[in-house]
C-alpha cells in the first residue's frame, strides 16, 4: 500500500476516533454541547468575515456578500463538509428544543437537506470525474481551428483548445482537476505571470454571466495568480463586463476568441483561414 493511500486511511481513523471522543463527551457533559455549538457557530462567522478581509471586500455592501457565498463553493470538499456538519449539529440542538410543530417540521426539513448535501458532495465528485473521463477527446493533433468547430466542443475540450492556443503564444499552460477547479480551467504562466483562465463554451444566444468572474476571482485566489481572464465564444452580459472591470479581470468574448484563432492559423500556415464573414 502506498504512502497516499496509508496517509488516507490516517486521516480516516483520526475522523472516526474525533467524532466517537466528541459523542461520548457529549453523553457525559450534555450542558457542554450547548458550549460546543455557539463555539461553532461563533467560529463559522469568523471564517466568514475572515473572507470579506481576504477578499478585499466591504461587509457592509450586500453586493459583496453575494461574491462571498459564490467563493464558498470553490472550498474544498472537506471545508464543504465540515461546514455543513457544524451546521446540522446546530440545526439539530434547535430542533431538540423547539416544541412548536410546524418549527419542528422545518427544521427536520432542514436537516433533511444538510445530510442529503454532505452525502452528495463526494458522490458529485465521483460523477464530476468519470463524466470527464468520458468526454476527454485527444484534440491536440487538429490541425486548424474554425469557430463552428468550436461552438461544437464540451467544456474539456474547450478547454484542451485555449491550452494549445496559449500555448502557442509563449505560455506554458496547466490543466486544473475537472473535479476541484476552484474557478480556473487553466493556470497559464509566463515571465513573472501566473494567469488563472476560466472558459465558458456556450450554446447560440447564450451570455457568460457575472458567475464567471467570480469563479476566476475564487480560482486566482486559490492558485495564488496574479492575473485573471475568462474566454468565451459567446459575449458577456452587460453586468460581467462591469464586475470584470471592478476586479481587474480580462475578458475575451467571441471576437477576441476568433482572433486568437486567426493568430494562431496564421503562426501554422502564413495566412488567416477563417473570418466571420466567410464561415
Amino acid at each position: 500500500m502506498g504512502k497516499k493511500s496509508t496517509k488516507r486511511l490516517s486521516n480516516i481513523d483520526n475522523f472516526l476516533g474525533l467524532l466517537l471522543f466528541f459523542a461520548i463527551f457529549v453523553s457525559l457533559y450534555p450542558l457542554a454541547f450547548i458550549w460546543i455549538i455557539v463555539a461553532s457557530i461563533s467560529f463559522l462567522i469568523y471564517k466568514y468575515v475572515l473572507l470579506f478581509r481576504k477578499n478585499s471586500r466591504n461587509l457592509k455592501v450586500l453586493e459583496d456578500h453575494f461574491f462571498i457565498i459564490s467563493r464558498m463553493k470553490h472550498l474544498r470538499s472537506r471545508h464543504q463538509i465540515i461546514f455543513l456538519f457544524i451546521t446540522l449539529v446546530t440545526v439539530s440542538f434547535l430542533t431538540s428544543l423547539t416544541h412548536n410543530q410546524w418549527l419542528d417540521f422545518l427544521l427536520n426539513l432542514v436537516n433533511f437537506i444538510l445530510i442529503l448535501m454532505i452525502f452528495l458532495i463526494p458522490v458529485s465528485r465521483l460523477f464530476r470525474y468519470l463524466v470527464s473521463l468520458l468526454k476527454q477527446i485527444p484534440l491536440n493533433n487538429m490541425n486548424k481551428y474554425w469557430v463552428e468547430d468550436i461552438d461544437t466542443l464540451t467544456g474539456i475540450q474547450f478547454e484542451q483548445v485555449l491550452a494549445q492556443l496559449y500555448r502557442s503564444r509563449g505560455y506554458t499552460a496547466l490543466k486544473t482537476n475537472p473535479t476541484a477547479d476552484y474557478g480556473a480551467d487553466l493556470i497559464l504562466k509566463r515571465n513573472n505571470d501566473k494567469i488563472a483562465v476560466q472558459a465558458k463554451c456556450y450554446g447560440e444566444d447564450k451570455k457568460v454571466g457575472v458567475g464567471a468572474i467570480n469563479e476566476v476571482l475564487g480560482g486566482a485566489g486559490y492558485h495564488n495568480c496574479n492575473k485573471k481572464v475568462v474566454v468565451t465564444n459567446r459575449y458577456f452580459t452587460e453586468n460581467a463586463i462591469i464586475s470584470a472591470t471592478r476586479n481587474n479581470v480580462l475578458l475575451v468574448n467571441r471576437d477576441g476568441l476568433i482572433q486568437m484563432l486567426n493568430e494562431f492559423n496564421e503562426r501554422k500556415y502564413s495566412k488567416p483561414v477563417f473570418t466571420e464573414e466567410n464561415g
